[in-house]
């Protein structure tokens, strides 16, 4: 139950998430068991989230009974790839059968099975237990270790995992050339929108996060109050993620000295509506130590300047390993007073903000982040090079 008490304190903006008092165990035993996803807005250290991650394996997904994919792999003229998610099948029967669905992967002798949950809900680490097939990998689903024994690698990229702190993963990473992060180029049908449909004023400048608030710490909450309070007329949008975090979101900001219809909370709405309205902030100012990461790429695409700060962990360099690839390496900050002095210079400096937007404003997501006809043949670079005896 720890990791649910954190997680919610998390979800709920009530800091500090590891206060022991209320749940009569110690701050360690939270640290210790505070979850996978709460360990990516926890720390920004790879060893201390693959502990995390391992104690919840452990007490979660127990060994399978054998092993079903032959050691020595198959022989295949051409590689059958396998992806394996929940979100394929929301009935709850599907989280029950693992070693029918692991038997069925293995009678399609599938070479390389691609596990897209990792440790979020949903996860089908019962399955990959059974090593159903020779080579097992994870991606995007869960932007950290998950040190499952029979989990062969983790797709990332060079910024995302610089080479010197490759040991410090389980499984190991994979490492694509460019971007890790796959995205549908397909053009999108966007509704019209205003600002002042969205209660934003025409003059003021938007700095906006439409990440889940769990992300938000009070660091980087601190930093955008410093941020708001030096840019005269500006305000913070944020998306309304529940009344809880909303209250204790706005009795922060109101006790920095902000007014507090300088706060701006969002209603969720659909996907074409939520991307449409990122053509209507000024800045987006990302979370760290877990970033955006599908929601940058959204940002990024719909013109939508990003500034981000740059950690250790994966999840803490997924932004950057964004804007790496779309040639905006200079909204990258490397720490927390960098990144409020970058937000308030590109505030006060039009011509400064309006290069960057020109820079979106052209091909610049198409032909990085957008370019699925390109991405694809880096990835099948990589499971080539994993097929058992490839590496």
């Amino acid at each position: 139950m720890n990791g649910v008490y954190v997680h919610l304190r998390q979800r709920m903006a009530a800091w500090p998430v590891l206060d022991a008092a209320g749940c009569g165990v110690t701050e360690s035993a939270l640290r210790r068991h505070a979850g996978p996803l709460g360990a990516l807005a926890l720390f920004d250290d790879p060893e201390a989230q693959r502990e995390v991650a391992a104690a919840w394996i452990a007490r979660k997904v127990p060994p399978a009974a054998e092993r079903l994919a032959p050691l020595d792999g198959y022989r295949h003229a051409r590689l059958r790839i396998g992806y394996l998610s929940s979100d394929f099948c929301r009935h709850a029967m599907s989280f029950l059968i693992a070693e029918a669905a692991a038997r069925r992967i293995r009678a399609d002798e599938i070479d390389i099975l691609i596990d897209l949950n990792g440790l979020t809900r949903g996860a089908r680490l019962g399955v990959l237990r059974w090593k159903p097939a020779p080579v097992q990998a994870t991606y995007l689903g869960y932007i950290g270790p998950v040190p499952l024994p029979e989990l062969d690698w983790l797709i990332c990229d060079a910024v995302a995992i610089p080479p010197g702190r490759a040991p410090l993963y389980a499984p190991p990473p994979l490492v694509l050339d460019g971007c890790y992060q796959a995205n549908d180029s397909q053009a999108m049908d966007l509704p019209v929108v205003s600002r002042a449909e969205a209660g934003l004023a025409d003059d003021a400048f938007v700095f906006c996060c439409f990440s889940h608030h769990y992300k938000i710490t009070p660091a980087i909450f601190g930093a955008w109050t410093k941020i708001v309070g030096a840019v005269p007329s500006s305000v913070l949008w944020l998306v309304d993620d529940g009344a809880a975090s909303r209250r204790n979101l706005t009795a922060r900001w109101v006790a920095s000295g902000l007014a507090a219809d300088r706060l701006v909370f969002a209603p969720r709405v659909d996907p074409a509506r939520y991307r449409a309205r990122m053509t209507l902030g000024d800045l987006f100012l990302d979370t760290a130590p877990y970033n955006a990461g599908t929601i940058a790429s959204d940002a990024l695409r719909m013109g939508l300047p990003l500034l981000t700060l740059e950690g250790r962990a994966f999840a803490a360099r997924m932004a950057a390993s964004l804007l790496t690839a779309i040639g905006l390496v200079q909204l990258i900050a490397a720490d927390l007073d960098g990144y409020v002095a970058m937000a308030v210079e590109l505030a006060r400096d039009p011509a400064a903000l309006a290069a960057v937007r020109q820079h979106l404003a052209g091909d610049a997501w198409q032909r990085s982040l957008g370019d699925a006809e390109g991405f694809t043949p880096r990835l099948e670079a990589g499971y080539r090079r994993v097929r058992l005896g490839g590496m």
